[in-house]
């Protein structure tokens, strides 16, 4: 919407402020985050968010977050590792590391030998290996 949103009655006009905010990581990087969300230093990361998008536009990749929403820019790009947010949420598709590393840990308790498990987690069963 333009700069007279009065001129347009029932028009929907995008929310004022940023939606985008800019946070500093453990490790002193800079990560997006939606809004005001602060970051979470546990070992969730973004890309394990149900979130996170991979968006591909003229052949190329690039990660973004759909809370944030998408600008065509990179002003909205996401690193695969950058640290969750606190409106991160668990994958419906996909293991998160803990649940991956329990997992694993019952496998090998089981007597499943370690290069099964380790090729399981390669074809991408029960999610990646941190």
């Amino acid at each position: 919407m333009g700069g007279h949103p009065e001129l347009f009655p029932g028009a929907y006009v995008e929310p004022t402020g940023s939606r985008v905010t800019v946070r500093r990581d453990s490790r002193g990087r800079w990560v997006k985050v939606p809004g005001g969300a602060r970051l979470v230093e546990d070992d969730r990361l973004c890309r394990d968010c149900r979130w996170f998008r991979d968006r591909t536009y003229h052949r190329r990749g690039y990660f973004k977050c759909a809370q944030i929403g998408d600008s065509f820019g990179p002003g909205t790009d996401k690193r695969w590792s950058d640290p969750a947010c606190t409106f991160w949420e668990a994958r419906d598709d996909q293991m998160t590391r803990a649940e991956f590393a329990e997992a694993k840990r019952q496998l090998l308790e089981a007597g499943v030998p370690e290069e099964w498990v380790q090729m399981m987690a390669e074809a991408g069963y029960g999610g990646k290996e941190p």
